[in-house]
């Protein structure tokens, strides 16, 4: 094989496959695998779980194939100035790298020793979205469980519902759940995307902003294909459970306030917290605004803001979950609507939503103590 391509389309193109996590262990997990076609070069990185192709424009001197330690190659490509040529040429054993006035040498890995890539071959849903809508069905990845006993929560949930792609993730204390406008595309439980995937596929997005990106699934993978990359990932072995049942009616018991107002009183408190696990307790109904202090010390921090109320409601909550949870809008205002007996549930614009589940907190103690 012999290539000659521009030393920052290369390097680019070696970065975005990066992102499927090359083991530099394993040195057939660690390769990059080059292929080069008329006027074009494809590389391939693939952990066994995700790949992730990338293409360069290049002169395609030998059209053939190579695998090479990929974090050499792209530290080599990364030393050069983007305008330059790098020309890669390689025989049985060796890839030779020249730019300008440096010439390297690198070992060719054998080829059969490299595992599959993952590929679509039974496609069973396609549909085509924005960027956008892609990293807003990978916005709940933050509630996805982290423990490997709870596998089948170690992930992105999509399915189609009545015109939307609606993505959902929990971890059994919080979930948030979002959608998207789209044509059908996965009606079964199954189409659960590992976080570790999603991560890299935010990452992958963000990077290239493509215009418009193609989604396929077949039974146990999804791959999705933009411009100048696909990413394939294998899919969560297992149903999603009927998370629906956890999300209570839309509550007339409701506090609505300005996100960047509650994200600041939570950062004073955390400030002033020192009993652990702090506490946070959430009271309106009671007096104009919304009551926001620690429980476990709320002489030491308190603070009240402007709220739109409607009923009254009193619950405590983990501040770094509500944090979190907060964070993860970017809608000016939200309406937290609160229960007895039911999760805490924050609603933005649109239908997205996030729930987090109440503690046990006994806010009559506090009253009977003031009392006395």
């Amino acid at each position: 094989m012999k290539i000659v391509a521009h030393a920052g389309a290369l390097a680019n193109a070696l970065a975005l496959a990066a992102a499927a996590r090359p083991n530099k262990k394993n040195p057939a997990l660690g390769a990059v695998r080059i292929v080069s076609s008329d006027g074009a070069v494809s590389v391939t990185c693939t952990d066994n779980s995700i790949a992730i192709t990338a293409k360069a424009a290049a002169e395609v001197i030998g059209p053939e194939q190579a695998a090479i330690a990929a974090d050499r190659l792209a530290s080599l490509t990364a030393g050069f100035a983007a305008g330059e040529k790098v020309t890669i040429s390689t025989d049985e054993s060796l890839a030779t790298i020249v730019c300008g006035s440096s010439r390297s040498r690198l070992p060719v890995l054998p080829w059969d020793d490299l595992p599959a890539v993952p590929a679509i071959d039974d496609e069973i849903g396609c549909v085509e979205i924005s960027s956008a809508d892609c990293l807003m069905l990978l916005g709940p990845l933050p509630a996805a469980a982290s423990e490997a006993a709870r596998f089948f929560l170690r992930g992105i949930f999509w399915h189609s519902i009545e015109g939307r792609l609606v993505a959902v993730a929990t971890d059994g204390v919080r979930l948030i759940r979002t959608c998207i406008a789209a044509s059908k595309f996965s009606e079964s439980r199954d189409l659960i995307v590992p976080r570790e995937a999603a991560a890299a596929l935010a990452k992958l997005v963000k990077g290239t902003r493509p215009g418009k990106l193609t989604l396929r699934r077949s039974r146990t993978l999804l791959a999705v294909d933009g411009a100048g990359f696909t990413f394939v990932s294998r899919l969560i072995d297992s149903q999603y459970p009927v998370y629906e049942a956890v999300i209570p009616p839309a509550s007339l018991t409701s506090a609505t306030v300005v996100r960047a107002e509650l994200l600041a009183v939570l950062s004073r408190l955390a400030a002033v917290a020192t009993v652990e696990p702090p506490l946070l307790a959430l009271s309106f109904g009671g007096s104009p605004g919304l009551n926001v202090f620690l429980a476990r010390q709320p002489d030491d921090g308190s603070d009240c803001i402007a709220a739109e109320t409607t009923g009254s409601a009193r619950v405590a909550v983990p501040p770094s979950q509500l944090e979190a949870m907060l964070s993860e809008f970017s809608s000016t205002h939200l309406r937290i609507e609160a229960t007895t007996g039911q999760p805490v549930v924050i609603r933005g614009d649109g239908e997205k939503l996030a729930l987090i589940s109440q503690c046990a907190w006994n806010f009559n103690r506090n009253e009977k103590e003031e009392a006395a």
